[in-house]
């Protein structure tokens, strides 16, 4: 692994981490490379410095614990093969301007920076906008570590980004207001869902709605994995009505048995729509479009 910056190994705490599979998915579970215990994400004392993390063996990689006032955006599935960021990467990016690397599989971005004392108000904005494929980390708001790999791709140093992250908060990860949403679903409600299916493939995300549309699984870890994704575009475009979505998934390539199984008391299929519902983000832009739509 290539070294990281001085100033987040001497301010970092550290763990290790092997990929596993749970629930379907290949996932990093962290580890305490003194003891082989599991590693607790809010608990600094399960945490090592950066030497005796690097140093072990027998792990895939190393993470670094959101403590002590570091900070960190994950943006996920944002670089091409021809090492090309999406526009909302490239924007973040120069946004932040601090220290960027290449996540453990090259096809996304780690973007780590400082922002002690930081107040992150989880009432007013979101932890993780699945649509967009970013993910803020903020000790007290978030109890996840981040992988670290050391392959930076920008020359950008560390430092604190306190205003910068308000400024992403804003942009990017608001929870729409109320009354902004229920003034979404009364504008919807009239629109049938072959209309929506067709203003969902002609908008901006289109072709990765098609995709996932049309079956497709590229780009995600598991079957459900893209579920939940497909869900999170069909919440956005019904304004999270649970039905059309369940019926507008039934139609779509990655309708298959598992979403009548049984779990939980419910079925995974209404899990899902759920889930979708809650994390469902950008809904400020919706409500822009439609305000053109129908004005």
């Amino acid at each position: 692994m290539t070294a990281l910056p001085d100033s987040i190994i001497q301010n970092g705490l550290f763990c290790c981490w092997k990929y596993e599979e749970r629930n379907e998915r290949k996932t990093k579970v962290p580890y305490q490379p003194q003891t082989g215990l599991g590693a607790k994400s809010n608990d600094p004392s399960s945490f090592v410095p950066y030497k005796t993390a690097v140093q072990a063996s027998g792990y895939d990689g190393i993470g670094i614990g959101i403590f002590n006032g570091i900070c960190a955006i994950d943006l996920d599935n944002c670089v091409s093969d021809s090492g090309y960021y999406t526009q909302t990467a490239a924007e973040i990016v120069a946004l932040m301007h601090s220290y960027t690397e290449y996540s453990p599989s090259g096809n996304g971005l780690h973007i780590l920076f400082s922002a002690k004392g930081f107040q992150y108000d989880t009432k007013r904005f979101y932890i993780m906008n699945h649509q967009a494929g970013i993910e803020v980390y903020v000790a007290g708001a978030t109890n996840k570590y981040v992988t670290v790999t050391g392959n930076s791709c920008e020359d950008y140093e560390y430092g604190d980004r306190t205003q910068e992250l308000q400024v992403l908060l804003d942009k990017f990860m608001r929870r729409p207001e109320v009354g902004a949403e229920n003034a979404i679903n009364a504008k919807n409600s009239d629109l049938s869902m072959e209309q929506l299916l067709q203003l969902a493939k002609s908008s901006k995300n289109g072709a990765a709605f098609t995709a996932l549309w049309n079956g497709l699984l590229e780009g995600y870890l598991s079957p459900s994995e893209a579920d939940l994704a497909l869900c999170s575009h069909l919440a956005f475009w019904t304004g999270r009505d649970a039905a059309k979505m369940d019926t507008m998934f039934r139609q779509s390539g990655l309708m298959r048995d598992k979403w009548d199984r049984q779990q939980s008391g419910t079925t995974y299929g209404a899990i899902t729509i759920q889930n979708a519902g809650r994390s469902t983000l950008q809904k400020r832009s919706r409500h822009r479009f439609f305000n053109l739509l129908f004005h």
